[in-house]
């Protein structure tokens, strides 16, 4: 397993190199690194989670790390209410207008409203996710919202957590965007040249992509047990051998 460690890493190696102690720009680099994160393919490193939210108004601000919403219900269904989802996704035959691909451009087509038996049923409730909260077409102020969410764990400071082969190549992301403000910077001794700014994005491409494929590479514990399967004598390769009675043998 690839242990996962604070976007906090990535932001403290880029500050190291920059070699500034500002922390007045760590909001926008959080934001910037759970981009690269998502860019360079995180889909490992987010959890399905149920939340119980409280809507003021028709706003239900989400959690810190939500980088997809599957769906909501309308009311308290409980945090352990994942059958209620699945039965809605698969029997009602629930569809988005898109696949929400994260929390800025994600935009739903129907909520959920729970009634008194188990069982939801349809809504012509609309809803759509801007700025980290779902908005809702109607009024629901002070009454519960139960969402299901893809997003990141969190360490005790709140902060994502991503994998350890990302924090390098996230890094690199944050300096590309550093380096590419500083093109707006009042004093031509503070801006980064148009090559200085090529090559550090030709880099971070590069890091993408080296951290994609070591992401991807089977663990010690994997390549065991991939290796046992193959030579399994009841269901490894040796089960697809010709055999003299026909063509292959399963």
């Amino acid at each position: 397993m690839n242990a996962k460690v604070s976007l906090m890493n990535a932001i403290n190696l880029v500050l190291d190199d920059v070699g500034s102690e500002n922390t007045n720009d760590i909001p926008v680099l959080k934001v910037w690194a759970i981009n690269a994160d998502r860019r360079i393919g995180a889909k490992q490193d987010w959890k399905k989670q149920i939340h119980v939210l409280d809507a003021e108004g028709c706003i239900v601000e989400l959690p810190t790390g939500v980088v997809w919403v599957r769906g909501l219900i309308l009311g308290d269904a409980g945090c352990d209410c994942g059958v209620s989802f699945d039965f809605a996704f698969n029997q009602l035959n629930l569809n988005f207008i898109d696949k929400q691909t994260g929390v800025e451009t994600t935009s739903g087509f129907l909520a959920i409203d729970l009634e008194s038996s188990s069982e939801p049923s349809c809504s012509t409730v609309r809803w759509e996710v801007q700025n980290n909260s779902i908005i809702l077409d109607n009024d629901f102020d002070g009454q519960k919202v139960t969402v299901q969410v893809l997003q990141y764990e969190l360490d005790a400071n709140g902060v994502p957590l991503i994998n350890e082969n990302n924090v390098e190549a996230v890094a690199q992301y944050l300096e590309y965007k550093l380096m590419k403000r500083s093109r707006w910077a009042k004093g031509r001794s503070d801006k980064f040249s148009r090559a200085d700014i090529n090559d550090s994005l030709n880099e971070w491409h590069r890091l993408c992509s080296d951290a994609r494929a070591t992401t991807s590479r089977p663990s010690t514990s994997e390549r065991a047990e991939i290796a046992q399967m193959v030579n399994d004598p009841l269901s490894g390769h040796g089960m697809l051998l010709p055999s003299s009675y026909e063509n292959y043998s399963y």
